[in-house]
Order: structure tokens, then C-alpha cells, then sequence
């Protein structure tokens, strides 16, 4: 098992002056990810795409000792009663002991199959409810209720290398992508390694239309954000960015018909346009916000959260028409993992102080 010790703490109590010197740098480390290629409900005829609820009900949970960095970097949706989060936590919910993966069965979390690593389970990524792919700087998978590792140490990963984000348009075609131009590609039967420059750190990864797959990285010597296409035989750079204020941390896909978008995060929401390369925002937010992770059902239900330059944690929620905030947590050391939505349900998980954190978000009509 590869085991790379990442940084999932992030102080933010710097002296004023040099938090806003460094603030939109420091919000990279920040790991984001889930993705959806459901197409948008609804054309009023300008590409805008039609409204929907934003009622909402939120449950919070912290699961840990209060002593040992328990944390959540990813979490994964199937519906209202099976939803899986990733991380590291101890104690873990009912089961006790150490665990990599809670699971949700629509009354309470569980742990579920012990520690596979004690530096965390980094992502996650699913086919359906029982083939599930977990990034863990190797990949293990969960295949009809058992566990197998994947040790990719044969591929020659030199050193920082790892996999910690996953996507692929079906168990045939996955990728994988991590710190130190790490990618890695499953055929179905066997992993193989793509050399890329070892100076970009990729921050996620994501698929849509057409099983197009696209993923973003940040250069670790430079202000330079590049987004890349990874097509059968080739790597393609659809976009580089020199403004590292604008689209750093964790971009999102939406699957439109009309106008094939990319949605980036970094301090606001925008969109890149995968045909013209034109780049547009779409909301700025508030003065000191960045946005660190995003999840979209389809463009009139976008989830996304992040960190305020006073420490403040937020969850937000657009419906194609209205950004709203859902909740703001003002608690210090508040450090997002992941959001993942499905219909009217969506859970965020993180880290709270020295707890791992979770929340339910209902959204009724």
C-alpha cells in the first residue's frame, strides 16, 4: 500500500496581512470531489435552465476521540439510504474500532471494512451500489461485498506519487490522479502508468458527455492551473490559466445539450466553455470566500462549500437561478472534503476541529 503522508490540516490563523496575501495560493490544498453527468432538467429557450427548491433541512454528525485528526476528503451519494464517506476516523460510528469508510442506511453511520490505510482514503468513485473504487494513493475496490487492493507499486511511481481522485465512464475505463503528475489508467483488467511532468499536482477529476473526461491540476513552481482532456490514446491541454485567484482549488462538469460547459470553482463559480475556451462567471460570492468543493445533480441543483477569510465554513446551493446559503459554521480549523448529491439528498463530509464531519442536506418542495 502506498502510504504519502498529504497535509489534511489547514490553519488559517496567519496574521491578517499575510492571509490575504497567500489566501487564494493556500485554498489549493484543498481536495474536492464529486461529479455528476445527469443533463440539465429544462431549456427556457436561453440555456437557462429551470428552478428548483431551495428548502432546506440539514443533520450534522462528528464522529472521532476529540484527540486523534479524524476527517472525511470524500463522500459518495447513491440515494437517501446507502451513501458512503472516506477518510480516516476513531473511533468509528457503531462498529468502533479504526475505519477508512462510514456508511449511511438511512437511520444511522456504520463503519464499514476496517482501516486500509492509516493515512486515509483520499476519494471515491462508484458504477453503481456494488462496484465502488476508492483512491487510497494505490486503488482498492469493493466488488459484491469484498475488498481488493490494487498495489501499483510495479508502475515505478517515483516519489510523492499517488492516486487520490478517480473517475471513468465505467469499470473498463478508469483514471486516476494525484500529487507530482501522477495518472494512472485501469483497462478493466490491469493498471498502467502515464508519464506526465512530475511539477503539476492534479486536483480532480471528472467525466460528461459523450464520456469525455477531463481533469485540473496546478503547477507547484509557477501560478499556472491547466485543465486536460484525457482521451483513449492521448492527453490533450484543453486550457491554461495564468490567474490562480480565479479557478484554483476544484472544477465541475455539467452535462448540458446545448452548451457543453466545464463549472469551475475558486473565489466564485464560473464556466469554461469546452468549444470556444471562453470563460465566464457566473457568481462571485462574498469579499475573502473560496469555494473548495462543488457537487452538481444537473444545472438547476448545484451544491458547493468552502472557507471564509474569518474561518467561517459555509454550504451553499444554486437552482439555476438563485445562489442561497444553507448553512455558516464559525467554527475555527474547518477544513471541506467533499460534497456528493442525488435527487432531493445531498451529504458533505470534512473535518471539524479534530473530528470528522458530516451533514445531511434535505431539499423538500
Amino acid at each position: 500500500m502506498t502510504n504519502n503522508n498529504i497535509s489534511k490540516i489547514l490553519d488559517l490563523r496567519f496574521p491578517f496581512t499575510f492571509i490575504l496575501s497567500s489566501f487564494f495560493l493556500l485554498s489549493f490544498i484543498f481536495l474536492l470531489v464529486s461529479c455528476d453527468t445527469t443533463e440539465p432538467n429544462g431549456d427556457n429557450g436561453n440555456n437557462e435552465p429551470d428552478t428548483t427548491s431551495q428548502n432546506f433541512t440539514f443533520e450534522s454528525f462528528e464522529f472521532g476521540d476529540g484527540y486523534s485528526s479524524s476527517y472525511f476528503n470524500d463522500v459518495w451519494v447513491f440515494d437517501e439510504n446507502n451513501i458512503w464517506a472516506v477518510g480516516w476516523v476513531r473511533p468509528a460510528p457503531k462498529t468502533g474500532g479504526i475505519h477508512n469508510i462510514v456508511r449511511w442506511d438511512g437511520n444511522e453511520w456504520s463503519g464499514l471494512g476496517g482501516q486500509f490505510t492509516s493515512s486515509g482514503l483520499y476519494g471515491i468513485w462508484a458504477e453503481d451500489t456494488s462496484d465502488i473504487f476508492f483512491a487510497a494513493g494505490a486503488v482498492i475496490r469493493y466488488k459484491s461485498g469484498e475488498f481488493t487492493e490494487y498495489n501499483l507499486g510495479h508502475l515505478g511511481f517515483s516519489q510523492g506519487q499517488s492516486v487520490q481522485k478517480l473517475w471513468g465512464s465505467g469499470a473498463d475505463n478508469i483514471w486516476g490522479v494525484g500529487p507530482w503528475g501522477t495518472i494512472v489508467h485501469f483497462n478493466g483488467s490491469e493498471w498502467s502508468k502515464i508519464d506526465y511532468d512530475t511539477s503539476w499536482v492534479f486536483k480532480d477529476i471528472c467525466s460528461g458527455f459523450n464520456d469525455r473526461l477531463f481533469a485540473i491540476a496546478h503547477n507547484l513552481f509557477s501560478s499556472n492551473v491547466i485543465i486536460l482532456e484525457f482521451l483513449q490514446n492521448k492527453i490533450d491541454t484543453l486550457y491554461t490559466d495564468l490567474y490562480t485567484d480565479r479557478i484554483n482549488v476544484h472544477w465541475q462538469q455539467i452535462s448540458n445539450p446545448v452548451m457543453n460547459k466545464i463549472w469551475l470553482a475558486g473565489n466564485g463559480i464560473w464556466q469554461l466553455d469546452i468549444n470556444s475556451g471562453s470563460l465566464s462567471q457566473i457568481y462571485t460570492g462574498e469579499y475573502g470566500i473560496a469555494i473548495n468543493v462543488m457537487s452538481d445533480k444537473n444545472a438547476n441543483d448545484i451544491y458547493f462549500g468552502g472557507t471564509h477569510i474569518d474561518d467561517e465554513f459555509y454550504l451553499g446551493h444554486y437552482n439555476g437561478n438563485n445562489f442561497t446559503e444553507i448553512l455558516r459554521d464559525a467554527y475555527n480549523h474547518h477544513v471541506p472534503g467533499g460534497i456528493s448529491s442525488d435527487a432531493h439528498i445531498a451529504a458533505y463530509g470534512g473535518r471539524r476541529e479534530n473530528n470528522g464531519y458530516l451533514i445531511l442536506i434535505r431539499r423538500f418542495e
